[in-house]
């Protein structure tokens, strides 16, 4: 057996930079150990998902989902007759 440390704060918040940067809408940490508190209080700060991998499947410790729109995408506005 693997003693694998698992996932905390610090691990996700090196993603934070690449995020801004990327202009990514959506983000994932997938880990086998589990996360600590940390990561996770940290994952919901920044509308990241957090997902365990446990015997070959997934499980979803959160989903979160960012409610701003993309800055590419147009703005929505009702259809006009």
């Amino acid at each position: 057996m693997v003693n694998a440390r698992r996932t905390n704060g610090s691990d996700v918040q090196v993603l934070l930079p690449k995020l801004q940067f990327t202009g990514t809408q959506m983000s994932v940490v997938v880990a086998a150990s589990g996360f600590q508190s940390g990561a996770d209080d940290c994952a919901k700060a920044h509308g990241i998902a957090c997902v365990r991998l446990v015997d070959n499947a997934w499980m979803y410790i959160s989903r979160h989902t960012v409610t701003t729109p993309h800055p590419r995408s147009p703005a929505r506005t009702p259809a006009t007759r």
